[in-house]
């Protein structure tokens, strides 16, 4: 059985042990997952402090604690944010590689998460 975070006490406590595994977390007021696109980064998600899940698997993934920074995110990494975060979804988990353009469309690889 897959595990699942169905209400908003269970994704405080998953999002709480996302940040207790993170030594010096510091929840950032803004964050953006970017795509380059010839020479251009396109944001297909920004999220704000009120978005503290996504910030704080992302900051998993990355390796981040706090501050300004941005990172490369290859296929794998975004992959295993994905992953991460599903159990909190509503519906059934898309293809991870579709980045909402329709299935079989291939993303632009890498990824680039801004903080």
């Amino acid at each position: 059985m897959t595990e699942r975070w169905e209400n908003a006490e269970q994704i405080a406590a998953a999002r709480a042990r996302f940040i207790a595994a993170i030594p010096g977390w510091v929840q950032p007021h803004a964050f953006a997952v970017g795509r380059r696109s010839g020479g251009d980064v396109e944001f297909a998600r920004i999220g704000t402090a009120a978005h503290r899940l996504p910030a704080v698997v992302l900051a998993t993934v990355c390796g981040h604690s706090g501050g300004s920074a941005s990172y490369l995110l290859d296929v794998a990494a975004f992959d295993r944010a994905i992953a991460l975060i599903a159990p909190a979804e509503r519906t059934p988990a898309r293809s991870t590689r579709t980045c909402g353009r329709g299935a079989g469309s291939a993303p632009t690889w890498p990824t680039t998460t801004w903080w």
